[in-house]
């Protein structure tokens, strides 16, 4: 309720808002609507009561490209990922920093790491050429 009234909108008008990017959308996922930094800090996930066994409970790392991508912290992330066998994405999307509004973008933004050992074991081919490219961008960054 409390974002309904900073919004100046209905309760109905949230409750939209927010299933506009869940799982029982109108929208596909790579069709869905760009965010901002408003609609990110609005987002709710739940918090998990108990204990999960570590480490079969994570499916998978997101690694934020801005920061991380062809860095050393970056290599430790893929180093992470491939330790546990998880499938490692890069977040192309604006991460707001500060309490400016930053510009909408696209949060399905990402980019699946195919030198991760787990991205093999996913049901999507990698060719030879998709790697060699994702290297030398690394290289680059």
């Amino acid at each position: 309720q409390i974002w309904a009234k900073a919004r100046n909108y209905t309760m109905v008008q949230e409750a939209e808002a927010l299933f506009t990017r869940s799982a029982i959308s109108k929208y596909s996922y790579s069709s869905l609507p760009n965010v901002t930094s408003k609609d990110v800090i609005r987002y709710y996930e739940s918090n998990i009561v108990g204990n999960p066994p570590f480490p079969e409970s994570v499916k998978f790392l997101i690694g934020y490209f801005p920061y991380l991508f062809g860095t050393q912290d970056g290599l430790n992330l893929q180093k992470l990922a491939d330790r546990y066998n998880w499938p490692l994405v890069w977040a192309l999307g604006v991460y707001p920093t500060s309490h400016h509004i930053s510009p909408a973008y696209g949060a399905n933004e990402r980019m699946l790491d195919p030198t991760a050992k787990a991205s093999s074991s996913l049901n999507i081919t990698i060719s030879k050429k998709m790697s060699a490219s994702f290297e030398e961008l690394w290289g680059k960054a």
